[in-house]
This record gives structure tokens, sequence and C-alpha cells, in this order.
């Protein structure tokens, strides 16, 4: 990962995009979506690698269930927003040739395939219900695929971009100025806070000005807030005009590829050296 960004005016993006674009973009949103979700098997018999059933493959099991997408962005957001998150998803694609990649890809699926494990292990005929203490057996070992599968990911995409919403984001007065009652956004922002910066393989040289750089699933009936306002601070704010801006200046030259066209965020923000200022803004 080299940057990673708050945007906190999704909702200004949908109301200044007419609706004709937006449907065109939520298409385009959804279709990527599905390219990135999995097939899901109805069985994890193949995972097993032992005659008895007792020995389940994890390395097999997060190839198949949470898999490594090529993508340029990582998007981490609430899932509350995920139709706003489809129309930005085919907004980036369409205008910059950008893949994003959506967190709720990955874990989306982790629930499915704990049911299918806890089923197969954990699952008592004689009383109709789960053994708790294999639960959390196989809840610990799920959800910690997950985050290797999602901290692989991040490190592996250029940007991350928050969307930042009243549904990921919550203050509480006196307590929290920014808070998110998801265990997943809360993970992702810790693994964007301490992850190795790495800067963008290109096959020109690029340039930079000298800086410091600093899931969402059912919630049950006791919910547990983690502050983020720390995290939040490390992001660089990302803004509607920023968009804007960059769509004009890609209009300049519009046949280019997704790494010229990061290029050109990067020097929309100012942290492209000042030569390489114009040649960002004029690449052919």
């Amino acid at each position: 990962m080299f940057k990673a960004f708050n945007f906190k005016e999704i909702k200004e993006f949908q109301e200044n995009t007419s609706d004709f674009l937006r449907k065109n973009y939520r298409v385009i949103g959804e279709d990527l979506y599905k390219r990135q979700a999995r097939t899901i098997s109805d069985s994890i018999d193949k995972y097993y690698v032992d005659n008895q059933k007792k020995i389940l493959d994890g390395a097999h099991i997060m190839e198949e269930w949470f898999p490594q997408v090529k993508s340029h962005i990582f998007i981490s957001h609430s899932h509350t927003d995920i139709d706003a998150i489809y129309e930005l998803v085919g907004y980036l694609y369409a205008e910059f040739n950008i893949k994003a990649f959506v967190d709720a890809a990955v874990w989306g699926y982790a629930d499915k395939l704990l049911q299918k494990i806890d089923d197969d292990h954990c699952y008592q005929n004689s009383t109709s219900t789960y053994n708790y203490p294999k639960r959390n057996i196989t809840t610990s070992n799920v959800y910690l695929m997950l985050l290797n599968s999602l901290h692989s990911m991040i490190d592996n995409t250029e940007c991350v971009f928050f969307i930042d919403t009243p549904n990921s984001v919550k203050s509480i007065p006196d307590q929290f100025d920014g808070a998110t009652y998801s265990p997943w956004i809360f993970s992702e922002l810790n693994i964007v806070e301490k992850i190795r910066i790495k800067k963008p393989f290109r096959p020109y040289e690029l340039k930079f000005e000298r800086r410091d750089t600093a899931f969402e699933p059912v919630q049950e009936s006791v919910q547990v807030i983690y502050d983020i306002e720390k995290q939040l601070s490390n992001l660089e704010p990302l803004s509607f005009n920023d968009l804007s801006r960059w769509e004009k200046i890609k209009e300049t030259s519009p046949d280019m590829t997704a790494e010229r066209n990061l290029d050109r965020l990067y020097d929309i923000k100012g942290w492209l050296e000042h030569g390489q200022r114009r040649e960002a803004r004029s690449f052919t």
C-alpha cells in the first residue's frame, strides 16, 4: 500500500452525478463486485487432509474462500452504504480504468464458511444445538483466515479508500469523536496504520515530495464500539472537489492506464515533485 484516503463526501458525489450516470456506474460496479465474489461450494469435504475428516487445510480454504483479487484500490466501508459503493466502484473503472476491491466481497463469505464447518463439527443431534467451546475454535480460525486475507489485500493494493459516513463512523458526545461498531472497519484501519508503505512501481521514474506518512457482521445483542479517531487522523482527506479535478485532468488525455490516472491523483494532492507535476497532467 502506498496511500490511504478518507472520503467523507460520497453523498456529494451522488448528488452531483446525473441519475443516468449513477445508474450506469452502479451496473458497472455491481458487475465488478460479482466478478470478485466467489462461487461457494456446497461441501467442505475437499478441504480435509485426513480420512477421518477432522483436519481442515487452512491454506486451501483461504485460497478459495478469501482469495487475493488484483486491484488498484481497496475500499473499506459500511455494508449499509453498499449501493453508493457500487456507484463509486463503477465510476472509478469507467472514468479512470481503476479496479477497486470491495471488502465485502471477501468478508461476506465468512459466516457462510463458518456455518458449513459448524454443521460438520459442532452440531449436536441429541440436543439440536451447537457445541459452544467447539464453535469458539471454529470462529477464531475462520476470522483469523479472513483477517490475514484482508491484510494481504491491503498490502497488495496501491491505495485504500475509507468511506467515512454516519454508517461507518459514529460520534458519542463526551466520549468519542470518531468510533465504529464494526470490528472489521476497526481491523482494516489498524492494518492501514501499521502496514509498510511501498512506492508504486512504474516503468517510468516517479518522484514524490518527501513527506511523513503516516466485514460488518450481524450485530449481536451486545455491541462493542471501537475508538478510531487516531486511525482516521492518519488518512489523507479526499473530497468531491478532488474527484472533480481528477476527472477534468483525465479529460485532457482520456486513454490513460489506471497507474497514470493514479499518478494524476497524487499530483492533485501535491505529492509529486515539482518537475513531474506538469508531466502528470500531460502524459500521453
